[in-house]
């Protein structure tokens, strides 16, 4: 399957995004828990945060982010044998076309937050060596607690 070049976050697109941010946070709209991770995550090339709740209001939390091309094939396409959807501690971690643009969305139980949020910046920041890390934790939990 081809993807359209049009349907990956442009420059544009992002700084018509980080300004609608600017009001929602002056308005109060946005989780205050939220504001550090999200000023982070939108200095990140190719990611802008499209909509966020902490998961103080319900059980879940969650991040929805548009991602460049650049952004989509290192972490859905060359440098992970993981699926993301499967990582810890997300409950549930997808991506969509809908709005024309790439979305990732990441879940997370309320009680989670912080572990999530340090996850996905992780992830955003070097996901070559977030999933190095992860497969390195597996062998070695593999060492400790050897197959029968």
């Amino acid at each position: 399957m081809i993807i359209p070049d049009e349907y990956f976050l442009s420059d544009k697109f992002k700084t018509n995004e980080l300004a609608k941010l600017e009001l929602e946070i002056e308005k109060g709209y946005v989780d205050k828990e939220m504001i550090p991770y999200l000023e982070k995550i939108n200095k990140l090339p190719g990611i802008v945060s499209l909509f966020c709740c902490c998961g103080h209001t319900k059980d879940n939390g969650n991040l929805l982010l548009a991602i460049s091309q650049e952004v989509f094939k290192n972490l859905y396409s060359e440098n992970h044998n993981y699926p993301i959807s499967s990582l810890p501690p997300f409950d549930h971690v997808s991506i969509d076309f809908f709005t024309e643009i790439c979305r990732i969305n990441f879940t997370w139980r309320a009680k989670n937050f912080k572990a999530s949020m340090n996850a996905i910046l992780e992830i955003l920041a070097d996901g070559k060596a977030y999933f190095d890390k992860l497969h390195d934790m597996k062998d070695e939990w593999l060492k400790i607690h050897p197959k029968s």
